[in-house]
């Protein structure tokens, strides 16, 4: 990605947090509770995959990408509706909905329960009220007619990416090694709660800045990019969104 992000330097905190898993590495764990521990859920998602390249297409600022004829009317209404709801975080209101998605039919039933009016405001002080869940279906019907082919064509590549690297994250984030950074999590924090567990869904591209999380109806949900990153970055931002889902908690 060309912009300058967050992902493109490691806080110190998030660092010291990582060099935990890292010094732990290979330690057998002997007790059973830890080695259930976890407040990571980092999945993958075919629906959350497509919607996500579909909004990386819209909210492209390089060069135009040339659009297949299968893509094009989902990206056109994506990229109108971005430019509507004036914030890439008004976004929330209906990617929220996302989690636990599986299927263009998911997708479609929980934007068909988003809110009937949405009211935006702009920088200078204006503000006009959207009629989201209008625009959301119009959005969703353009998924359901690309999904089949798309989900035939080009799913079973992405998902051999995303479903090794899943598991490489989960494993990074989980037993003694997810135990520790949890507790130096929260002694940096200082808070004293129980370990929720955050889902993180990966996908092949995402709209700048790449990594985003939104309120769900219970929590929050997590989605990041593997664009650009990888190993430690990809950890890292993970960590940093999960972080925001515990603010939201």
């Amino acid at each position: 990605m060309s912009e300058p992000s967050f992902r493109n330097t490691m806080t110190t905190p998030v660092l010291v947090l990582l060099s935990v898993t890292w010094l732990v590495r290979g330690q057998p764990t002997q007790d059973a509770q830890s080695e259930a521990f976890r407040f990571l859920d980092i999945r993958l998602s075919p629906i959350v995959e497509l919607h996500h390249e579909i909004r990386s297409r819209a909210d492209s600022t390089e060069q135009p990408r040339d659009e297949s004829a299968l893509l094009a009317p989902a990206v056109d209404l994506a990229r109108r509706l971005a430019s509507d709801l004036r914030s890439a975080l008004n976004w929330g209101v209906l990617e929220g909905r996302l989690l636990d998605c599986e299927s263009a039919s998911d997708l479609a039933r929980e934007f068909d329960r988003a809110p009937e009016r949405f009211l935006v405001f702009g920088r200078d002080g204006t503000r006009a009220e959207l009629p989201l869940r209008e625009r959301a279906n119009e959005l969703a019907s353009a998924m359901e007619a690309l999904w089949p082919t798309w989900l035939e064509n080009t799913w079973p590549a992405r998902a051999g990416v995303l479903e090794p690297l899943c598991g490489q994250m989960n494993s990074a984030f989980r037993a003694e090694r997810g135990r520790l950074v949890w507790e130096a999590l929260c002694r940096h924090l200082v808070i004293e709660i129980d370990p929720p567990v955050v889902p993180v869904y990966l996908t092949t591209d995402g709209p700048f800045p790449g990594a985003v999380t939104h309120r769900a109806e219970e929590g929050a949900v997590c989605f990041v990019s593997i664009r650009d990153v990888s190993g430690s970055l990809l950890q890292e931002s993970i960590l940093h969104e999960a972080l925001h889902a515990i603010d939201m908690a």
